[in-house]
């Protein structure tokens, strides 16, 4: 399912480390879950961003938790810094970066 999963020591080059891909997997479904509660329809739901980093654990030992509470800091940061109306504009129009993340992970 998950190619950037590879173990594959040649494409590791080419690959964002685990923790890269952890950070983008939980940025992604934080972002998603936003906007589905906002009656937004990504392409791909939040569900399966966690799950990206459900696999993420398991295979590296990744700390899923540590990533959102990362994301959650900088939302919060950014809201406090561009007000909340913009942030929240700038996070639906993230959900469209994740889509494209997303549809290159499972490719």
């Amino acid at each position: 399912m998950l190619c950037l999963l590879s173990a594959n020591p040649l494409q590791a080059k080419k690959q964002p480390s685990p923790q890269k891909m952890m950070d983008v997997a939980m940025r992604c479904a934080y972002v998603t879950g936003i906007a589905e509660g906002s009656k937004v329809k990504p392409k791909y739901g939040s569900a399966q961003w966690i799950q990206i980093a459900e696999l993420l654990e398991q295979k590296f030992g990744l700390d899923s938790e540590k990533s959102l509470n990362l994301v959650k800091q900088q939302y919060d940061k950014r809201a406090r810094i561009l007000g909340a109306d913009k942030a929240y504009k700038d996070m639906l129009s993230l959900v469209k970066d994740c889509d494209r993340e997303m549809a290159v992970i499972l490719a």
